[in-house]
Formats: structure tokens, sequence, C-alpha cells
């Protein structure tokens, strides 16, 4: 793995804590813990999908795998994210609107990252 995308995936990290953080400090301000339990929650299911996709691709762009192993590792982490939503919808504790916001937070820390990056280079 090269240095550059090792330290983009450092900020993508770091972006998505920090608006997690701020997310669950606000919900437990306002007295809604079920919703800073989700924004925590999704935003950890959200980094580890995002490390299985990583490295799956990764795995991609490296030496030659065999296609049926990649396809395995592809299935197991859309099960792994289908048991993890399952759970938070059935879970009381955790207000599952806040779990999604919180997955897609390393969604939008990833755009954020990119964006930032285009506008750096356009420089």
């Amino acid at each position: 793995m090269s240095a550059p995308a090792l330290q983009e995936k450092k900020k993508i990290l770091g972006f998505a804590l920090v608006s997690s953080c701020l997310l669950a400090a606000v919900s437990l301000l306002l007295k809604r813990s079920d919703w800073a339990a989700g924004v925590v929650l999704g935003t950890a299911a959200g980094l580890v999908n995002f490390y299985f996709l990583f490295h799956n691709l990764s795995r991609i762009s490296g030496p030659a795998k065999s296609p049926g192993s990649l396809t395995a590792r592809f299935f197991v982490r859309y099960l792994f994210l289908a048991s993890v939503f399952f759970l938070a919808f059935r879970c009381s504790w955790i207000h599952f609107l806040s779990f999604v916001l919180g997955f897609f937070l390393v969604h939008l820390s990833l755009g954020v990252v990119s964006l930032i990056r285009l506008i750096r280079s356009a420089k």
C-alpha cells in the first residue's frame, strides 16, 4: 500500500471519528442516548465496511488471486452488513435513523477528503 493512500485512509478515519463524536455529544446533550448509540455504532460499522472494502480492493490491484476467493470476501462483507443493519433495526436502544446516519458519515468523510484533495490539486 502506498504512503499517500495510507495518509488518505487516515484522514478519512479521523474525519469520520471526529464527526461521529461530535454528533454523539450533541445527542447526549439533547438527552437522546439512543441517537448517540446509533451514530457511534453506525460509524463503527461503516469503518469496518470501509476497511474490508479497502483491503479487498487493494488485493485486486495486487498479485493475481482466484476470482472465487474475492467474490466470497465481497459476499461475506455484505452478509456482515446485512446482519449489522438487521440488529440495529431490531434493537430498541439504537435509533435506526441515527445508525444509518453514522454509517454514511464514513462516506461523507470520503467525499470531503476527496473534495479537499481536488481543490488543492487545482491550485
